[in-house]
């Protein structure tokens, strides 16, 4: 991977709260003849997994994080001929942009989100199935990427609360710490995909 130039294409990291509409924002990318995606790819859930348990030192990690981006953006660009590559990542990713911040500062960032409440009525419709909130806890926490500890959550409304109101808190956090980051609200690309999809070319030069 050290011996790989790199790639002249873009690569941006599209991380989001999930259930937001983020594949309606993939597919409009998509349609651009310059722009090649991915969706959801293992490595960087498994990153971040790893970075949560502590597992592999944040240096590793931010090394792993740089190679995957090089390699996946060097292999689309020899595939398809794109000039972009946009990388949808699922909700557990959020917490790792910092560290691609830093180790892979090539990459561009996009956020996106929806309203509070539409999300955790569409998350409930994916957990509808679940084992009793007490018996899954652990298991649905890990899904959506937030921790439960210190938590007083009694139901599944409130799990879903919780991880939309994490990954938002998150999301600020980064942007007082003055990581590049832009963000598309699911409500405003319903309204005007065009004006949406346009903020995004203008501000990456696509």
């Amino acid at each position: 991977v050290r011996k790989i130039p790199q790639p002249d294409a873009r690569t941006m990291f599209l991380t989001s709260t999930g259930r937001c509409g983020e594949n309606n924002l993939t597919s409009l990318l998509q349609n651009l003849k310059s722009v090649s995606t991915i969706t959801e790819p293992d490595i960087f859930t498994s990153l971040a997994a790893a970075s949560e348990r502590r597992e592999v030192k944040p240096q590793t990690l931010g090394f792993l994080y740089a190679a995957s981006f090089k390699l996946l953006t060097h292999l689309s660009e020899k595939q398809t001929h794109c000039q972009t590559l946009v990388i949808r990542a699922r909700p557990v990713c959020l917490e790792s942009v910092p560290l691609i911040h830093l180790h892979a500062p090539w990459v561009k960032h996009l956020f996106m989100y929806s309203q509070g409440s539409r999300t955790v009525r569409s998350m409930r419709t994916v957990f509808k199935g679940s084992l009793p909130l007490h018996d899954n806890i652990k298991g649905i926490s890990k899904v959506i990427g937030i921790g439960v500890k210190g938590h007083q959550v009694k139901d599944m409304d409130s799990l879903m609360c919780l991880a939309w109101a994490s990954m938002a808190a998150r999301f600020k956090e980064y942007r007082r710490m003055k990581i590049p980051i832009h963000s598309i609200r699911y409500e405003d690309l319903m309204v005007d995909p065009s004006l949406c999809l346009q903020s995004i070319i203008n501000l990456y030069g696509l």
